[in-house]
């Protein structure tokens, strides 16, 4: 049985809010001055440059103002403690991914993979453009029980979206939601480990390959659509995994 959306959406929110307070209960009060509301978001930007510059573990308050080109001492003028920014910062990176509960049926096959092209190729962005980011996501994840939560549910929600709208082909007819999300599971799970292989730890031979943001979201989509469909991918999607395609050919 898919989860009610009226139900999701509830969790999403109580869950986004829950992370939020953690995020906010120490805050100071929010500024009111058009200045001080600029200071606040240059101190965030510079929180994300940081991040990828040094990670969540290694930064230290002095290295965030001084990238802001502020004094240290005005930190906990908008800031409670170095902690608070950081979590405020990972809830606005998040909110990219939040998204929306789609009241859509199911897509033929053609179109779900169009949409999940689109999905995980936003993913690997984010993996490229921004590696501390989602590095400190992960270990934020263990550190706050309740932006854990919050990541958890809206990866739930994109499963929900998923299950929901795959068509009745390939094993999606003979399988029960629960199993198919076990599936969905296992092999976001794989995605996720070559993601954090390739663009943070950097540490096999796979990091050593040169591939493209959209060549790495075909392989990622080409995955999930095999799994589902029983059958490769149409070949006229495909247009930057030219070495995964040219070998489909001959199968």
């Amino acid at each position: 049985m898919y989860k009610k959306e009226t139900e999701l959406k509830n969790e999403l929110e109580i869950a986004w809010k829950k992370a939020a307070d953690v995020a906010l209960s120490k805050s100071v009060n929010p500024t009111k001055s058009h200045k001080g509301a600029l200071a606040r978001t240059n101190i965030k930007k510079s929180c994300r440059r940081t991040l990828e510059k040094v990670g969540y573990h290694k930064m230290k308050i002095a290295d965030v103002m001084q990238e802001a080109g502020m004094a240290t001492g005005l930190f906990y003028h908008y800031f409670p403690d170095l902690r608070s920014l950081v979590l405020e910062v990972l809830l606005d990176f998040l909110s990219r991914f939040k998204g929306k509960i789609l009241n859509k049926p199911a897509l033929t096959k053609e179109e779900w993979y169009d949409v999940g092209y689109t999905y995980y190729f936003r993913i690997v962005k984010s993996y490229a453009l921004y590696p501390g980011m989602m590095q400190c996501m992960k270990e934020m994840m263990w550190e706050e029980t309740n932006f854990g939560a919050l990541v958890r549910l809206v990866f739930i929600k994109s499963q929900e979206e998923s299950l929901k709208k795959l068509p009745q082909e390939g094993i999606r007819g003979n399988m029960s939601n629960d199993q198919l999300r076990i599936i969905l599971r296992a092999l976001g799970s794989v995605g996720e480990e070559l993601l954090i292989d390739y663009y943070i730890t950097k540490e096999s031979k796979i990091s050593k390959l040169s591939i493209s943001e959209r060549a790495m979201a075909e392989y990622l989509t080409s995955l999930f659509y095999q799994a589902f469909f029983l059958e490769q991918p149409p070949l006229n999607k495909m247009k930057y995994a030219k070495d995964l395609k040219e070998w489909m050919k001959t199968q």
